[in-house]
């Protein structure tokens, strides 16, 4: 896509125009709100309460004192601390709380706010009882228990086993009958619900969320020709439906840092808006209706990826995203991040608490801050379409780097270059997949020749992620919670002092050149792993036993399999392990069957004993 003349201005005057910076005056403000509701999220509500008393009699003072900026943060962290001590106080009083606070057996009619999701719990006796398990997101109106009834507004997360439930839609109407139990304090449901019985049906689903329904039936409709990965990723790829994703290829995103493409993010919505802005510039459309035609195309892609909360906050990061990719205009880009960063909160306290809310926001920031001036110092060494590439994932990278530590305890090495590497496919499988979907209503094969076109980015994504997880440093183990943050805040703090400084630069560059001949060296010396004509290897799972004993080329016995499926499918990859003709469970202990289905990753089994 052509760029427009300011982003080309911009990247040729060297980043921002001489004498300016990005505008950090709502910075502040955004940060407070976020840190005060995120704080509140975890207190009682008369806690939450007083806290914003406090910060309200600070916010006068400072306004005494002239302090507009001080007292506009303050402000902001008020209203951030009155909204989330009132949506806590709703969720932690009333008649719902106390009935899940005595478990009580309760009939609830409720409307669905979500689509239900299926999902295959871990099982401490096993993985042979193991059974299907379907949780879904009501938003409870009536409630009925001991024998009364009572009329309120409150989330609740259900969970069940009629299979009844995948088949409904967002904003229909249930009656539901069950027992509650209280929720974890953060979350953001007002209780639990275990479903008994079969759902009843009382509505059928409004006519957006019908034409949604309509629409990703249409999508996996086009890709059921295609093959088992590519038709599982596509719809995920698209609007965020990962219903029939391989949870192997899953893992494979997850490990190379890919899994944004499988979650409606700003990503999908900033390609959808490229798309619509290319299309108009294409028929020639009349440049004061590029803003409409824009804002229709966004419209059908939320209805087609369900408007809910996770889809609407996507759709404000992408058009942040475009204005800054677009116009090249740091300094009005990082306020208009902030402004929605504020709005957002404010609506929904509960993204102040979200790992998806969290990346969202630090990506587009680094897009906005970041990568304008990393684009500009790669273009004078490389190309511009190369420094583009480069620029956008190693900002994203950077800056969202310390909230994925945090939450898996394991650092990528690979991110940026498989980022990299699957940025051109992106694009091209999105908007095929979109198109596809928009069609399917009308003509089934005509949707599903644009399926096949979508299938060969979509073949290259697939590629991608599996090549990456098998390379070695694909997830090396990292230190979780917030230590593993701050350790790799400092660690990307010394590695950017060492670039910048022409004799650590070099001075690093010694070490690496000495530890690359060591281990070089190391390598000719001594055999490979595994060792050749092995034949009995212990895997270090951990508690547990995992052994492996050669049975030929690619071919192995496994006895027991540990407690993880991913630390015994790492050890028979390394093992090149391919065909498993038996697998013995000594006895049906969490430590020693749990990771039976890394065992059965890609790998032909021949029988169980």
């Amino acid at each position: 896509m052509r760029r427009p003349a300011s982003w080309q201005q911009t990247q040729q005057g060297g980043g921002q125009p001489p004498g300016t910076g990005p505008d950090l005056r709502l910075l502040a403000p955004a940060v407070a709100a976020w840190l005060v509701a995120l704080t509140c999220l975890y207190l009682s509500p008369a806690l939450a309460a007083c806290a914003s008393v406090g910060l309200a009699l600070a916010a006068v003072a400072a306004l005494r004192r002239r302090a507009s900026l001080v007292a506009g943060v303050l402000i902001c962290a008020v209203a951030a601390a009155l909204a989330t001590s009132a949506r806590v106080h709703s969720r932690t009083t009333g008649p719902l709380h106390d009935a899940a606070e005595r478990s009580a057996a309760v009939v609830v009619e409720a409307v669905l706010t979500e689509d239900p999701r299926s999902v295959v719990p871990k099982a401490g006796a096993g993985v042979l009882a193991v059974r299907q398990l379907i949780v879904a997101r009501l938003r409870v109106e009536q409630l009925q228990v001991a024998g009364r009834t009572v009329r309120l507004r409150s989330p609740v997360l259900v969970l069940a086993e009629d299979p009844i439930w995948l088949s409904l839609l967002p904003s229909q109407h249930v009656r539901v009958e069950g027992r509650l139990a209280p929720a974890g304090r953060g979350e953001d449901v007002a209780a639990l619900l275990s479903a008994r019985g079969q759902v009843r049906i009382l509505s059928p689903p409004s006519l957006v969320q019908r034409a949604a329904g309509s629409l990703r039936a249409g999508l996996r409709a086009a890709v059921a020709p295609l093959p088992d990965a590519e038709r599982g990723l596509l719809p995920g790829l698209v609007v965020g439906d990962t219903s029939k994703l391989d949870p192997e290829l899953e893992e494979d995103f997850r490990t190379t840092g890919l899994t944004h493409l499988v979650a409606v993010s700003g990503t999908n919505v900033a390609v959808v808006l490229a798309a619509a802005l290319l299309l108009c510039r294409r028929l020639q459309v009349p440049l004061r209706l590029h803003p409409p035609v824009a804002a229709l195309l966004l419209g059908a892609f939320v209805i087609l990826a369900r408007p809910s909360p996770s889809v609407l906050r996507a759709a404000v990061m992408g058009l942040v995203a475009l204005v800054a990719l677009s116009t090249g205009r740091q300094r009005s880009a990082l306020p208009t991040l902030s402004a929605a960063v504020i709005v957002l909160i404010l609506l929904s306290p509960d993204l102040a608490a979200s790992p998806g809310f969290a990346l969202s926001v630090l990506a587009t920031a680094g897009l906005v801050i970041l990568a304008p001036d990393w684009r500009t110092g790669l273009a004078r060494r490389v190309p511009g379409w190369a420094a583009d590439a480069l620029a956008v994932p190693a900002a994203a990278q950077v800056v969202c780097g310390p909230v994925v530590v945090a939450l898996s305890a394991q650092l990528g090495l690979w991110s940026v270059a498989a980022n990299l590497v699957a940025v051109p496919a992106v694009a091209p499988a999105t908007v095929l997949g979109v198109a596809a979907a928009l069609i399917a209503p009308v003509s089934v094969p005509l949707a599903q020749v644009l399926g096949w076109l979508a299938f060969v980015p979509t073949a290259w994504l697939v590629r991608v992620a599996r090549i990456g997880s098998d390379l070695p440093g694909a997830a090396v183990p990292w230190q979780g919670g917030a230590a593993g943050a701050a350790l790799l805040i400092v660690a990307t703090g010394v590695l950017w002092w060492v670039v910048r400084a022409r004799w650590a630069r070099r001075l690093a560059a010694a070490v690496c050149a000495g530890v690359l001949l060591t281990v070089t060296g190391l390598h000719l010396v001594s055999p490979g792993w595994p060792p050749p004509g092995w034949f009995l290897v212990v895997c270090d799972v951990g508690q547990g036993d995992g052994v492996v004993i050669s049975a030929g080329p690619a071919t192995a016995i496994v006895i027991d399999s540990g407690p993880d499926p991913g630390v015994i499918d790492g050890c028979l990859k390394r093992l090149q392990v391919r065909k498993v003709p038996l697998i013995v469970l000594t006895h049906f202990h969490a430590d020693h069957v749990e990771g039976l289905p890394g065992v059965l990753r890609g790998r032909s089994v021949g029988q169980i004993e």
